[in-house]
Parts: C-alpha cells; structure tokens; sequence
C-alpha cells in the first residue's frame, strides 16, 4: 500500500552542489548562471581577487591541460603557515587507519 505523503519533503534551499542540476552537469546551461544561486559551503560569495584572476588568466592555457597536484601539497604549504597552522599534518590531518 502506498502512502498519500512524500517519502521526502523537497527542500526549500539546495546545497551540496545540487545548482548543477540546472548548469548541467556537462555545463550544457551555463547561460543559466546569472539566475542561479550556488550556495554550498564551499561556493564564495563574494567576487575572485584581480590578482588570482590575472594569475590565472596569464596560465590559463597551460592549466586547462594540466592536472593538478591530487594531494594539494603547494596550496597547504603557503595556507597553513598564513592560517597560523606552520605544518601539512596541523592543517590537514592525516585519515586515522582502525583494523
């Protein structure tokens, strides 16, 4: 028998990225962009600095075709001692093994 309620209420505010949804996950809409609010944690609301958007402009090229470091071991150098934490292990923990 099926219940006449929603297994789940839909909620009022989307996080986690759900924005892309209408981007398109293959960025198939990004002229949508303008009318959408990205609002995860994660999203800055606030405009890039000139500084980083030169920087990245000057690069892009050879960005677009470079993978990143996949452990970030450059950002957290230059992070962590600005953020008052002076080693990787103090600003980015290690995952604790349990056998």
């Amino acid at each position: 028998m099926e219940s006449e309620l929603p297994f789940r209420t839909p909620a009022a505010c989307f996080h986690g990225g759900e924005f892309f949804t209408a981007v398109g996950e293959e960025f198939d809409a990004l002229d949508r962009r303008e009318r959408i609010i990205n609002a995860d944690v994660l999203d800055a609301w606030f405009p890039p600095s000139p500084r980083v958007t030169a920087a990245l402009q000057a690069h892009l090229p050879w960005l677009l075709k470079t993978s990143p470091p996949t452990a970030c071991e450059g950002l957290v150098r230059v992070i962590a001692p600005s953020a008052g934490r002076p080693n990787r292990r103090a600003f980015c923990p290690a995952p604790v093994l349990r056998i």
